[in-house]
């Protein structure tokens, strides 16, 4: 059963919505004034479940805030007993003239 649950892909519109109810039920803590921002979660492989989340800043992420994220994963697609890896990528800059 785990091994089922390990191999399951969470289609991405999926993970956005779930994702931006995260946020909104409990925003990312701001530090020096500056608030973590995601932009865009998608699901980068399986067995292990590994979610890529592209952030404004990985250094403005709280253990806390990334274990809470991790849990509500884990509840909304029944992923209790599977090791979650998430990466939080910084968004690439677009080349300023």
């Amino acid at each position: 059963a785990l091994a089922e649950r390990a191999g399951e892909r969470v289609p991405t519109p999926q993970l956005n919505k779930l994702v931006a109810a995260v946020v909104a039920d409990r925003p990312p803590p701001a530090r020096h004034g500056r608030r973590l921002r995601l932009y865009y979660a998608a699901q980068a492989g399986v067995r292990p479940p590994r979610f890529a989340m592209q952030v404004n800043d990985r250094r403005l992420i709280t253990r806390d805030w990334a274990y809470h994220l991790e849990n509500r994963l884990r509840d909304a697609y029944g992923m209790q007993g599977v090791p979650l890896v998430i990466d939080f990528v910084p968004r690439k800059r677009r080349g300023r003239a």
